[in-house]
């Protein structure tokens, strides 16, 4: 299998040396994928979630960055595990799809966008079939990405992968369709890690056509070079995703009930009103912005998410007793929950017609055999400039 990332560098940097038409096209691809990556990465996000650990002794996982097998520690034995993957930001009204495994069983989950800006996000469920999870965050100003159309790809279409990695950077990797299975899945030749489940797999127009939910080797029978099989990606297409994400906010819509407010930490330790929703059972019952919540029914607030806790197992309709503080003056409010909003209907999201062809992809087009040639061409090229610099040594 050649390096074609090496490739790619070497040849951006030793263009002069190698056939016109191969520099064209790879400055030509250099540029598409830079724009590709600037402007998907306001839409493509860390997913971090704290898991309880359950059998301490013998647990360990990839995605850890807590504990260590052979410490015995109490801080170390009951330390939640973290895992950790990337998310896409599917509408402006703070929803987020993640690989489910990510996420599964987890306490609370954090999704990320840059170092300094993180959000605790609310579990809204998962599709079994697909295994993804659609998660909520309460967040201004999120930047959707433009969707795509799967159907469209063709065995040996060009794809880029782009990972989020702690908000730090995004992990890019270039690939192309080897497969598509006749429920949809795609398999596509590519580098991924564990980081990457939920990443998104993009177009050459920047629109996301599918999302990784796992990866696998294939072997290629005779060893050559050290490496036994080649490493793809399985992706799930993005029609689905949006299927699946309908069918889950549906659900949650129907069973959780919903107050209207938001809140953040008082004290480090009770839920301070930040906004109430017009309308809403809150807004009804005369709960105020500023207001610190107390007490719940007959739990008292130890914790900043013993409220978020409690609306996770309200059903609509419940009747609440809310004990509170008023610029330090006790009130009792009562309340009935009610649905959820309506979420929005994601098979509602089309993917954009372009008005005319990709250029880049219009007048370089190339097959994937046609192109793996000219890269061995150029990698021989570079190898005998090589031997070359070393007898000047």
């Amino acid at each position: 299998m050649l390096n074609t990332k090496f490739s790619f560098v070497i040849c951006l940097f030793l263009g002069m040396h190698v056939p016109a038409f191969s520099q064209s096209i790879l400055s030509n691809l250099d540029a598409e994928i830079n724009e590709i990556v600037e402007q998907i990465k306001p839409s493509v996000v860390t997913v971090s979630a704290l898991i309880p650990r359950v059998n301490n002794k013998e647990e360990k996982s990839l995605f850890s960055f807590f504990g260590d097998s052979e410490s015995n520690t109490a801080d170390t034995l009951h330390a939640p595990i973290t895992n950790i993957g990337t998310g896409i930001v599917l509408h402006e009204q703070g929803y987020v799809v993640t690989k489910s495994s990510v996420v599964a069983g987890a306490d609370f989950i954090y999704v990320q966008f840059d170092k300094d800006t993180i959000y605790l996000a609310d579990f809204l469920g998962f599709d079994r079939k697909k295994s993804i999870a659609l998660l909520r965050i309460d967040a201004p100003g999120l930047i959707p990405l433009k969707i795509g159309d799967p159907d469209l790809l063709r065995a040996g279409s060009w794809t880029v992968l782009v990972g989020n990695s702690l908000g730090i950077a995004s992990s890019v990797s270039l690939g192309n369709v080897n497969l598509v299975h006749p429920d949809g899945l795609l398999q596509i030749a590519v580098n991924t890690s564990p980081g990457n489940n939920g990443s998104p797999v993009m177009n050459s127009r920047g629109q996301v056509i599918g999302m990784v939910s796992g990866r696998l080797t294939l072997a290629t029978g005779k060893k050559t070079g050290g490496a036994s099989g080649t490493e793809c990606a399985l992706v799930t297409p993005i029609d689905q995703i949006l299927d699946a994400c309908t069918r889950i906010g549906d659900e949650y819509h129907r069973n959780h009930g919903w107050i209207g407010i938001t809140v953040k930490p008082y004290e480090d330790k009770y839920p301070k009103v930040v906004t109430v929703y017009d309308g809403s059972p809150a807004d009804k019952s005369g709960l105020k912005k500023g207001d610190v919540l107390m007490q719940v029914d007959t739990t008292a607030m130890q914790n900043f998410f013993d409220l978020r806790k409690i609306m996770q197992n309200a059903k609509p309709g419940k009747d609440l007793t809310l004990h509170i503080k008023r610029n330090g003056e006790p009130l009792v409010l009562n309340l009935t929950t009610s649905q959820m909003p309506v979420v929005p209907d994601f098979s509602d999201l089309k993917p954009e017609i372009a008005s005319e062809p990709d250029a880049f992809m219009q007048n370089n087009r190339v097959k994937p055999r046609q192109f793996e040639q000219r890269m061995l061409m150029m990698e021989r090229q570079i190898q005998s400039l090589k031997n070359q610099l070393n007898k000047l040594k």
